[in-house]
């Protein structure tokens, strides 16, 4: 079956690795489930995306007025100490948004290939944000121009993966995973769908282009050091 295939690189925390780190804090984190509802972000992704496709996003001025019932329903909770109520409300809340923004016409391919990955501790509990996230999630801190400012490459639990069914009973497929805990980036799907370019260490620790297959098979490294100090990365297709 023929299908369109869309790359994005993400990051997808384990919940139960963050629930052990936050258990293990003393730190308090607030619970109010009602603090993460952001009705003018919707709404603003409601109207743009009803000005811009029209037609092929008809359900807009629907979902629209749903979404004013939500607000109303969100003034009065906020006056209540109902935490049963309030985590309802949240669910019904979270899937009404998600539909809303699944809804998007870009969002018209079958498959999306990313990375999954384990993050490095908890970036909550992270006391420097101007540096970003980069060391929790396998990012460069700056730019990976700079190679002194990108993450421990040895520590990372990660696989290149596609994802079938942007929904919550998507399923996800391991196209590859490495042998031990490498760092794995940079992916870029080959123009014919076929294969996939990233960058990876090398068992010396140097960074390197390799190629692998849309199936997972015919891994190869693409790039070489001689020298032994000279790292490649940012790999993509020409």
């Amino acid at each position: 079956m023929v299908y369109k295939l869309r790359i994005i690189e993400l990051c997808i925390f384990f919940a139960g690795a963050l629930a052990a780190v936050s258990a293990a804090s003393e730190q308090e984190i607030p619970t109010n489930p009602l603090k993460g509802i952001d009705c003018i972000a919707v709404r603003l992704a409601i109207e743009d995306m009803s000005r811009t496709f029209d037609k092929k996003y008809p359900d807009g001025p629907k979902l629209l007025a749903e979404l004013d019932r939500f607000e109303k329903r969100l003034k009065r909770l906020e006056k209540s100490s109902d935490e049963n109520v309030s985590a309802a409300f949240v669910e019904q809340f979270e899937a009404f948004k998600g539909k809303a923004l699944l809804d998007n016409p870009l969002l018209d391919f079958e498959k999306l290939l990313l990375i999954k990955r384990k993050p490095d501790g908890d970036p909550r509990r992270w006391d420097a944000p101007d540096r970003g996230l980069g060391e929790f999630i396998g990012l460069p801190r700056q730019s990976s121009w700079s190679l002194p400012r990108i993450v421990n490459p040895l520590i990372w639990e990660n696989q290149i993966c596609a994802l079938s069914g942007l929904n919550p009973d998507g399923k996800l497929e391991v196209i590859y995973e490495p042998e031990t805990k490498r760092l794995v980036s940079d992916i870029d799907l080959h123009f014919d769908g076929d294969r996939i370019l990233f960058s990876m260490p090398d068992g010396k620790t140097i960074w390197q282009v390799f190629e692998v297959g849309i199936d997972g098979g015919g891994l190869k490294q693409l790039t070489s050091s001689p020298e032994g100090d000279v790292h490649n990365y940012d790999s993509c297709y020409l």
